[in-house]
């Protein structure tokens, strides 16, 4: 059961962020190679990387020469930096785990303090985990794989 899963939209943004970051260094990728190869709709993806690039995590480039680069680091870049950039929570409200409405301290449902805590927990670890971490992690469970 999978119930703690990031929205699709999260999951692309994070695949096109590793991408990018594991492109050799000062060479640009593009859209239409990241879609081949995540498996991702070129269409979808596009507007993914509109919106990464408008929160200042990648920059783009037009034209014959173009791509798509990192803006920062990879240690720089939060994996919570990339789910705020696609969930915009500003303009969010707290919505019920199960579904019942807007869910906080004033107004809540019954699994409202059990799941702060686990809210809180993932937003921690979120903001530790960067992108060259999780690119490392990713590149020891394939060499893992490999090896059996």
């Amino acid at each position: 059961m999978n119930i703690l899963l990031l929205p699709k939209t999260v999951q692309h943004a994070v695949q096109i962020m590793v991408h990018i970051s594991m492109t050799p260094k000062k060479s640009l990728t593009s859209v239409s190679k990241i879609s081949e190869e995540s498996n991702i709709p070129k269409s979808y993806l596009a507007k993914i990387v509109q919106i990464l690039a408008s929160k200042k995590l990648i920059k783009t480039k037009t034209g014959r020469t173009g791509g798509i680069t990192l803006a920062k680091k990879p240690n720089q870049i939060k994996i919570i930096d990339i789910v705020f950039a696609i969930t915009d929570k500003r303009r969010e409200k707290e919505m019920c785990i199960i579904g019942i409405d807007e869910c906080n301290d004033k107004v809540h449902c019954p699994l409202h303090h059990s799941w702060k805590k686990i809210k809180k927990t993932i937003y921690n670890e979120f903001s530790i985990q960067t992108l060259d971490i999780l690119i490392e992690e990713l590149l020891k469970k394939k060499a893992q794989t490999k090896s059996h």
